[in-house]
C-alpha cells in the first residue's frame, strides 16, 4: 500500500508535467504568433510600398503636365487605368491575405485557452 506521501510526490509529478507541457505548448503558440504577426505586418509593408510608388509615379506624371495634345491626354488616361488597375490587384491581394491571416490567428487563438 502506498503511503500519503508518495501519493503526494505522484500528484506534485504528474501537475508538474502537465505544467511542463502546457508552458512549452504556449511557447510554441507565442512563437507561431509572432511569425503570424511578422508576416502579416510584411505584407502590410509591401501593399503600402507598391501603393506608394503609384502614387508617386502618377504624382510625377502630373507634374510634367501631360496633357498638352490629344495623344499625350490619352497616354495619361492610360496610365491612370493601369494605376488603377493595379490599385484594385493590391487591394483584392491584402484583403486575402487580411482574411487568411484573421482565420490561422482565430485558429490560433485556440491554443491559448485552458484546457
Amino acid at each position: 500500500m502506498s503511503r500519503p506521501s508518495d501519493l503526494t510526490e505522484d500528484a506534485h509529478s504528474v501537475a508538474d508535467s502537465a505544467l511542463a507541457e502546457r508552458g512549452q505548448d504556449l511557447s510554441d503558440a507565442d512563437r507561431d504568433l509572432n511569425d503570424l504577426l511578422r508576416e502579416a505586418h510584411e505584407l502590410s509593408a509591401t501593399a503600402v510600398a507598391r501603393l506608394d510608388r503609384i502614387s508617386a509615379h502618377i504624382e510625377s506624371t502630373v507634374q510634367a503636365n501631360p496633357v498638352g495634345s490629344p495623344v499625350e491626354a490619352r497616354e495619361f488616361s492610360r496610365l491612370l487605368l493601369e494605376g488603377h488597375r493595379e490599385i484594385i490587384a493590391i487591394v483584392e491581394q491584402a484583403r486575402a491575405d487580411a482574411e487568411a491571416k484573421a482565420i490561422a490567428l482565430q485558429a490560433l487563438s485556440d491554443r491559448y485557452r485552458p484546457r
